[in-house]
């Protein structure tokens, strides 16, 4: 065989190859395409709501209306112990 000849050859070879990878690329994208179709669609995560922690500190102040209200005097105060005041809704240590 002459180089010419080989060279054409190579060509060829390299074109049937490219051709087969083609071939074997779009199986491989067909077949991901099937096995996509086959799952399950994600739901959305939802946001973690803060739940809200009562404080192990004892309180303080007393809603003097509602004696459920309670306030450790930590963070900001309650709207009902400005209105009521701090001295009216102090709990007393009665021991």
């Amino acid at each position: 065989m002459t180089t010419d000849e080989l060279l054409e050859q190579k060509r060829q070879i390299e074109s049937e190859l490219i051709g087969r990878i083609n071939e074997e690329i779009e199986k491989i994208e067909q077949r991901r395409a099937e096995l996509m179709a086959m799952k399950p669609t994600e739901k959305p995560k939802e946001r973690a709501k803060k739940k809200y922690v009562k404080s192990s500190r004892p309180a303080k102040f007393r809603n003097p209306n509602d004696p459920t209200q309670t306030w450790t005097g930590l963070g900001k105060p309650p709207a009902w112990v400005d209105v009521v005041g701090r001295e009216a809704c102090l709990i007393r240590d009665e021991g």
